[in-house]
Order: C-alpha cells, then sequence, then structure tokens
C-alpha cells in the first residue's frame, strides 16, 4: 500500500524544537560582506567572529551562537558550498584539521560525546551557505529543569572564558 507524503506527515506530524534566540542570528545582517565566514576570514571589523586557529585553508571558529558549551566550527577559508566542491589536498587538509579540532574540544571541554554535522542547503537546517562543519559537544545530562521546562538551554561559562579556555591549548591543533 502506497503512503504519499501529505498522509505520512498528517500520520505521524513532526515534533517542532522553538530556538527563537536564533532568529537574531538569522535575521541580522549589520555586517559588510555577502558572506560571514569570508568576512572572518578577511578580517572585516564589522563582522564579529572568535577565530581560534586560522591558516591558508582553513579556520576554527568558535560558534558565537552556541547549541552548547564548546561548539565550534571548522571552516574552509575560500568560499565554497559543497563538500564535493574541495580538491582532494583541500578535504585531506581540511579533516586533519577536524581531528586535530575534536582533540582539543576533549583536552578543554572534556565531553561525553560529540556531534559533528554539515548543513547542506536551507532545508537542511544550513542558515549560512559557506561549507563549514558543527562540532558540538554533548553530554550525558543535558537534560535539565530549564531544557525540560522553559525550553531554554543553559551554557555554564560565557563565550570569552571558554575562548581563553581554548586558546590556553591551541599548540594541540598549532602542531
Amino acid at each position: 500500500m502506497a503512503v504519499c507524503i501529505a498522509e505520512l506527515y498528517a500520520i505521524r506530524k513532526p515534533k517542532i524544537l522553538f530556538a527563537p534566540a536564533r532568529s537574531f542570528y538569522s535575521e541580522r545582517k549589520s555586517h559588510s560582506s555577502s558572506c560571514i565566514f569570508c568576512g572572518i576570514s578577511e578580517g572585516q571589523p564589522d563582522v564579529k567572529g572568535m577565530i581560534l586557529y586560522k591558516d591558508e585553508d582553513n579556520m576554527v571558529l568558535m560558534n558565537i551562537y552556541p547549541y552548547n558549551l564548546g561548539h565550534l566550527e571548522v571552516v574552509p577559508r575560500k568560499h565554497y558550498t559543497d563538500l564535493n566542491d574541495l580538491n582532494p589536498n583541500e578535504l585531506k587538509n581540511f579533516f586533519i584539521l577536524v581531528q586535530k579540532t575534536l582533540s582539543l574540544i576533549r583536552k578543554v571541554i572534556n565531553p561525553d560525546g560529540i556531534n559533528l554535522g554539515f548543513n547542506l542547503g536551507e532545508a537542511a537546517g544550513g542558515s549560512v551557505e559557506h561549507l563549514h562543519l558543527h562540532l558540538v559537544p554533548r553530554f550525558s545530562i543535558e537534560g535539565g529543569f530549564m531544557e525540560s521546562v522553559a525550553s531554554t538551554r543553559v551554557i555554564s561559562e560565557n563565550l570569552d572564558e571558554t575562548y581563553n579556555r581554548f586558546m590556553n591549548e591551541i599548540h594541540i591543533i598549532k602542531e
């Protein structure tokens, strides 16, 4: 028996996760660059970015609207929109940096797990059309009172503190 998508949707209506704090990010465009990651890479002064590491090809950034403590992104400096756009050498260098960034997160944040994810396209959750990989530390105990009752994620330290802790161990990436 064939079931069309509309029928499946009606039978199994998806739950909706509201994250109103993210609307501030997706609605604002107060910088001169057409791409926030290109603006960060180029060092444009009106583009806020927390760069932990930058080499000729890639950079590691702290997400300034994190899903969790220690949420980082590995981003090619060249404007790509798809993983298939990278040549084999660029791809190799990108994933070597991903490995080093995982080690940095494990040393500084000590999570119970780490989610890695690309959001390629708006339908996949992408809000910036520039290839980047999210590295989101996860912890066994994340379902606290605020998350369960108030739909609010609690991050236990401010971005500057986390940034400083990462920078104290940045040799992990530089080696």
